[in-house]
């Protein structure tokens, strides 16, 4: 069987089957279970997945980049590097970010949302 999820950055659920990409298991692989609560034996299924591109925000030519691989897109104007004109260009989109961008690429500053911290965390750094 194959399946896609998009447009999820955290958590899906279907069915009886719940999975987040947060788990235990790393950011390009998710694992869940059927098991109830209390029962005895389950099913389990493990998916690999291979995290989608960010579209470029609106007048950027580039997808934003993740560039040392911790599911965050600290090249917010994707020209291949981190500097001061992604922490602007992160707060002028803010609203696009809020609205049609998975959240946690541009969660810097760890509060589960999109904010002027976070530019100033991408600033300043980890």
């Amino acid at each position: 069987m194959e399946y896609a999820l998009e447009g999820s950055a955290s958590q899906v659920a279907c069915n009886a089957y719940a999975f987040c990409n947060l788990s235990n298991n790393g950011a390009t692989m998710i694992a869940w279970t059927n098991r109830l609560v209390g029962g005895s034996g389950y099913s389990g299924y493990v998916v690999n997945a291979t995290p989608s591109a960010v579209a470029p925000l609106s007048g950027q030519a580039a997808p934003p980049r993740d560039l040392d691989g911790d599911g965050r897109y600290e090249d917010v104007d994707g020209n291949g590097r981190r500097e001061i004109g992604d922490a602007v260009l992160l707060v002028l989109r803010l609203d696009e970010i809020r609205a049609h961008r998975p959240i946690a690429a541009f969660d810097f500053d760890g509060d589960g949302g999109a904010g002027p911290g976070d530019a100033l965390r991408l600033i300043l750094g980890p």
